[in-house]
């Protein structure tokens, strides 16, 4: 049984030139302004919600501005993820939470006191 040296590999082709020339990526899309529609809704999957939770939540005092604006920052437009940090971090009520998530999403929410 004899060995034998195996085929070498074919030399990768090298990538096509540029037309354009120069070594830039163009962009998919075009920088938006901040404060635009477009910003909001390419900040997060839930950009809008989590600002309109900040409006109740500040409006109702239940957080200042600032402490607000730092939450959103971090949570990135994840509203699951701003609703922990109120919570844990920033020492926000859940019932207060409650409310403006549920302002914010159009829905309802329950009573959790049944039974007193």
């Amino acid at each position: 049984m004899g060995l034998r040296k195996s085929a070498p590999e074919p030399a990768m082709a090298p990538p096509p030139p540029n037309p354009g020339g120069g070594g830039a990526t163009a962009l998919a899309d075009p920088p938006v302004a901040p404060g635009s529609d477009a910003a909001v809704s390419d900040a997060g999957p839930a950009a809008a919600e989590c600002a309109a939770v900040g409006d109740t939540l500040i409006a109702a005092g239940s957080i200042a501005a600032d402490r607000f604006a730092e939450a959103t920052a971090e949570a990135g437009g994840d509203l699951l993820k701003l609703g922990q940090l109120l919570l844990n971090r920033y020492g926000l009520a859940r019932a207060d939470l409650a409310q403006a998530v549920a302002a914010a999403c159009s829905v309802d929410i329950a009573e959790s006191n049944i039974g007193e």
